[in-house]
């Protein structure tokens, strides 16, 4: 029912579908965009930009996210710079690829509307006013620590109430972002 509702297609993910064999990913979807099937790439963007060079060709979305606009707070969170990650956004919007910017949302460390006015500013400034999703932090992860044999990390995150996901999705379209989804 899902296949047949949304038209069907393929998304690469991962992890990080762009820390794949490169060229396997290049001849898959390379075969799919010959059947006519949809690919979407879902992504942060932190690869080699001969990677998005071999893949966009093929690939007819990028679902592409955005942790933090702040180089120090994205360093902080992942523990890796965002400078790439902001420069292969560019590239890929300067070559006409089609974007969908995701940002998971995480109570309190990028919440504020500060963190949403410096994201929509990197974003605008990278790739224009491509469509965003807003996904709200979730606890679905949690029993993979027990599985692990790890104690869950204590009140570290939180999930955003539902009213500050809208109001972030309202500061968004203030600043001319016209498609704003929560979720997705």
């Amino acid at each position: 029912m899902f296949y047949e509702k949304s038209g069907g297609g393929v998304t690469l993910s991962g992890g990080e579908c762009l820390a794949q064999d490169i060229d396997y990913l290049v001849e898959l979807c390379r075969l799919l965009r010959e059947e006519g099937v949809h690919v979407a790439a879902d992504t942060c963007g932190a690869a080699p930009r001969a990677h998005l060079e071999r893949l966009l060709p093929f690939v007819n979305l990028w679902l592409y996210d955005i942790k933090a606009a702040d180089e120090t707070t994205h360093r902080a969170l992942t523990g890796a710079p965002n400078g790439a990650i902001l420069e292969n956004l560019a590239y890929l919007a300067e070559h006409g690829a089609h974007i969908n910017v995701r940002m998971p949302i995480v109570e309190p460390v990028n919440s504020g509307d500060d963190d949403i006015i410096a994201a929509a500013e990197v974003i605008k400034s990278h790739a224009g006013l491509c469509p965003v999703s807003l996904l709200p932090y979730h606890t679905t992860g949690n029993g993979k620590y027990a599985r692990l044999g790890r104690a869950a990390p204590a009140g570290a995150f939180a999930v955003p109430p539902a009213q500050t996901m809208e109001h972030l999705r309202d500061l968004l379209r203030e600043r001319g972002f016209l498609q704003v989804e929560i979720g997705g």
